[in-house]
């Protein structure tokens, strides 16, 4: 009768520990990102009175005679369904929209994970959660390695913006010049010469040329269509300081660019020549279409733009907005790799090779936030504040960029509401409540026979 005492003695110890498990639900219904758990019941072990026979020509088969001696917890597991999206109406909070977690790294460099997205600026321009934790940035779109660098904007930066250098400019093909966009056609000059000649000469570019043509190709075909026009002797056309010059052999030589038919090629449009006149030198310039960037950490005002407004994009991609109306930002291209975009006021992108890092700058990747994902997500260990550590029984940890590979998106504006649903919580706590009590009944039931077994040996 005393095994029956230690029985529901496991009893209530397993619906005590439910009662916990809900409890801590329950106390982290409004958590942000918080994720439920619920508790599994598993039998203790068994004890045979007696053991199980076959059958035999002789007697028929005997099953074992087995008592139970209670309960333990098999164990407790997570719901790591993703929670409702909480709007906050603050631009800088975040939820992963499907699977991932932030990566973030306390004082010591150790790092956690957390679906917590309540990010804000340190005074370094660092961003960090609400407990000062630095949040990583990526340095790759696939990786199984996470990056070093955390995430950081620039509250000052040293911006300079030019025309590319010559010899660069002219080996640019004309689909990739950051400050036109180029369509296929024709377009027309007008060579007016100062003994009364007037010859139209048309150039024609196929999308195929705008793609594998560079702006020196682009001057040789003019200049080749000027001299099968007969115009080559009063205009010549050359690549000069970031622009196409069209120089008159004599100062009374003059040219016309006129603006394209419909279906016609935009290019006098987007080289700024449909109103140009004669500079002091006498020659036709078109605007400057490709520019490079020179981007560097600044020391002070006097020689800097400074941070005024910051967003993130779904694939976490942050673009900074600076005083002068530059915007800056990371790109990942066609092939996965990361380059830096700077936006001009005037909204001439430039990117890749036209923009240089100077050195001591931040590292290529630190503007976009990085996502994790692990193999088993159920073997990760929760710590304090909402933040996870990534447990043995984990697997292997893959970090990447949101919308790529197996990452999830990244939506700004709002919080993950923690997933606990109150219902199935009182619910749990009815049934573990029961198991408490009726394990009371057995073990004050248990108590009484002992009481009485005792009075029946005085």
């Amino acid at each position: 009768m005393s095994q029956a005492l230690y029985t529901s003695g496991t009893g209530l110890k397993a619906g005590t520990n439910q009662i916990n498990v809900v409890s801590n639900n329950v106390a982290n219904m409004n958590t942000t990102a918080y994720k439920s758990s619920r508790v599994n019941f598993e039998t203790l072990f068994y004890s045979d009175l007696s053991h199980s026979s076959t059958a035999s020509v002789t007697s028929g088969g005997v099953n074992a005679k087995q008592v139970g001696h209670g309960v333990q917890i098999g164990g407790i597991t997570r719901n790591f369904a993703q929670g409702t999206f909480k709007n906050t109406g603050r631009d800088q909070d975040m939820m992963i929209s499907g699977n991932g977690y932030f990566v973030v790294t306390d004082s010591s460099g150790q790092s956690f994970l957390t679906r917590d997205g309540s990010f804000s600026l340190d005074s370094n321009g660092d961003l960090v959660t609400s407990s000062g934790y630095y949040v990583m940035g990526a340095s790759g779109t696939y990786s199984t390695t996470s990056s070093d660098v955390n995430v950081h904007i620039p509250q000052l930066l040293n911006l300079i913006v030019e025309g590319a250098p010559a010899a660069e400019y002219g080996e640019t093909l004309l689909s990739e010049m950051n400050n036109a966009d180029l369509t296929a056609g024709t377009f027309t000059m007008v060579v007016n010469g100062n003994d009364g000649t007037t010859v139209p000469v048309n150039v024609t570019l196929t999308q195929d040329n705008i793609n594998t043509m560079d702006v020196d190709a682009l001057v040789q075909e003019i200049n080749q269509q000027l001299q099968a026009g007969g115009a080559d002797g009063y205009i010549v056309a050359s690549v000069t300081d970031g622009t196409i010059t069209f120089t008159p052999q004599d100062p009374d030589d003059a040219v016309e660019f006129e603006t394209p038919m419909e279906g016609g090629s935009n290019f006098v449009e987007q080289f700024g020549l449909s109103n140009v006149e004669k500079n002091d030198a006498g020659n036709y310039v078109s605007k400057i279409t490709n520019y490079s960037a020179t981007i560097s950490d600044a020391g002070s005002y006097n020689s800097s733009v400074s941070l005024e407004d910051w967003t993130v994009s779904n694939n976490g991609i942050i673009e900074a907005t600076y005083s002068d109306g530059s915007k800056m930002t990371v790109k990942v291209d066609e092939n996965n790799e990361m380059t830096w975009q700077i936006t001009t006021s005037d909204y001439v992108k430039i990117t890749g090779d036209d923009v240089d890092v100077q050195e001591g700058f931040l590292d290529y990747g630190n503007m976009i936030i990085e996502l994790c994902t692990v193999v088993n997500e159920s073997g990760l260990e929760s710590e304090s504040n909402n933040l996870w550590s990534i447990g043995s029984n984990a697997g292997t940890a893959y970090f990447g960029v949101a919308g790529y590979a197996a990452f999830g998106t990244i939506q700004t504006g709002g919080l993950e509401a923690s997933n606990v649903e109150l219902s199935d919580e009182l619910s749990e706590m009815i049934l573990a409540q029961s198991l408490i009590q009726a394990n009371s009944r057995v073990f004050n039931t248990s108590s009484s026979i002992l009481e009485t077994l005792v009075y029946l040996g005085q």
